[in-house]
C-alpha cells in the first residue's frame, strides 16, 4: 500500500490564491471553442514564410 501525503503551503505562493482562481475562470473563457459558418479551404494549410 502507498501512503499519499498531499502538502499545503510548503512554499511561498508567487501569486494569491484568488488571483490563481480568477487567472483560471479566464482561461477557461478563453479557451471556448468558436464554431465556423463557413468552411474554408486553406484554413491553417499555408504558412507565412518568415
Amino acid at each position: 500500500m502507498v501512503n499519499l501525503s498531499y502538502h499545503k503551503d510548503v512554499v511561498k505562493a508567487i501569486v494569491s490564491r484568488e488571483l490563481w482562481e480568477e487567472c483560471q475562470v479566464q482561461k477557461k473563457k478563453n479557451s471556448r471553442s468558436y464554431m465556423r459558418n463557413l468552411t474554408y479551404l486553406f484554413l491553417q494549410k499555408i504558412k507565412c514564410p518568415k
